[in-house]
């Protein structure tokens, strides 16, 4: 049986798309990317009503009926399953985060009372990479089917060069980033002799201790951001799961996080990388420090991940799903 991957979001999700098909590849699912019609960056009147038309056709396509479709991000939120009814196959959808950390459509009262009265007759299956994404998808989507397979990450392991001294933050500026953390550890950083900075869009460019960069990064610019860091920070007060720790651990860096389901997941097995929801700068530093001078190797973190995750996927694709 063939598993289809769809990608409305091209640019977005590039990477964990390539993330997705080798997973695939090394459980033996066989995998095909389905053409997708974008439906990232259409701003505006006329571009929500493309945003619209494209979800819509995404669905629609002519796919044999013995494949499965993946569809790599919910372009409609909670509306979304409404389009993936299918008597002829069996879709999954992933919900990256249930309750988007950043606006998003199809996520307002109507779209949560809407989604509340799906039945499982013919339903895709919600499909979410951490046990915190997968509670809320199950409030969210009573009648659905919820499943959780790990993030997905690269076979391929990149070892950094040389210890970094960086300490980055990278992705989109988001209103769950904790700004008054990041301004309070800056400095401390800083006496430490480490270097913080900052890549993605929409940062302010005025936190205390930190560099910068407000800007898209091309995928070589991030990797050779995370590449020169000691640790990437995780600074948010609520997330359901980061692609930037996962890069990270790919290439060899580890993460420090405030603690939920996904880091426990991820990186469980390292000492300080997690840390309490409510501490304070102080002792978020204790943990950056622990993590960029802890013995353990990141490879071995990696692999680890990747065992659970593959067999984490294998269980997923050999359950029999009521379709």
């Amino acid at each position: 049986m063939t598993l289809y991957i769809s990608n409305p979001l091209p640019q977005a999700l590039r990477h964990y798309e390539l993330e997705l098909i080798q997973t695939l590849s090394r459980v033996g699912a066989g995998h095909s990317s389905a053409a997708s019609r974008a439906v990232e960056d259409k701003p505006g009147f006329w571009g929500k009503a493309v945003k619209l038309s494209n979800a819509v056709r995404n669905s629609r396509r002519k796919i044999p009926v013995s494949s499965r479709v993946i569809q790599c991000w919910p372009s409609l939120g909670l509306l979304e399953p409404a389009l993936w009814h299918s008597s002829r196959r069996l879709n999954f959808i992933v919900f990256h985060d249930p309750v988007p950390i950043r606006k998003q459509i199809g996520f307002d009262r109507f779209s949560r009372k809407f989604a509340s009265l799906y039945r499982p007759n013919f339903a895709p299956v919600i499909l979410v990479h951490s046990d915190d994404a997968g509670a809320e998808a199950r409030r969210l989507f009573p009648g659905l089917s919820v499943q959780k397979a790990l993030h997905p990450l690269l076979s391929e392991q990149t070892a950094p060069t040389s210890a970094g001294s960086d300490i980055i933050v990278a992705g989109q500026y988001k209103p769950e980033r904790n700004l008054s953390l990041l301004a309070e550890i800056g400095p401390m950083l800083r006496a430490k002799n480490l270097r913080p900075r900052i890549y993605g869009r929409g940062w302010p460019e005025n936190i205390p201790g930190w560099e910068v960069e407000s800007r898209f990064l091309s995928e070589a610019e991030l990797d050779a951001g995370i590449d020169a860091a000691a640790v990437v920070l995780i600074p948010y007060r609520n997330y359901f799961q980061s692609g930037i720790a996962i890069r990270a651990l790919e290439r060899g860096t580890l993460s420090v996080s405030p603690e939920n389901s996904f880091a426990r997941d991820v990186f469980g097995a390292v000492p300080q990388a997690v840390y309490r929801p409510e501490a304070t700068a102080g002792e978020v530093l204790e943990h950056v420090m622990g993590v960029a001078e802890a013995p353990i190797k990141a490879v071995d973190v990696a692999q680890d991940y990747r065992s659970r995750t593959d067999a984490s996927w294998a269980e997923l694709l050999s359950t029999r799903h009521s379709d």
